[in-house]
């Protein structure tokens, strides 16, 4: 799991870690468990959605490009509070 959570940080930033001070406090490792629970979780609907594009037409279309913007903000938003615990690793 440590290794997903690096995984996903160094794809946001390019910091070293070392010369950042602590944004805020470490949470439990429960919590950033169920940070990177959810990132997973929406990952894997943004590809379920994507999946279903090709065969999709008007409305519907319409309707599964929104659900899979509103995806893309909820994942990019759970990883910006990722970033506030990079110096937790």
């Amino acid at each position: 799991m440590l290794l997903l959570l690096s995984g996903l940080l160094s794809g946001l930033v390019g910091c070293s870690g070392d010369d950042d001070e602590p944004l805020v406090e470490c949470p439990s490792p429960s919590f950033l468990s169920g940070l990177i629970t959810q990132v997973e979780a929406i990952q894997k609907e943004i590809l379920l959605l994507e999946a279903q594009l090709p065969n999709s037409q008007g409305a519907d279309r319409t309707a599964l490009l929104n659900n899979i913007n509103q995806a893309k903000e909820r994942e990019e938003s759970l990883k910006d509070e990722l970033l506030n615990y990079r110096h937790c690793l």
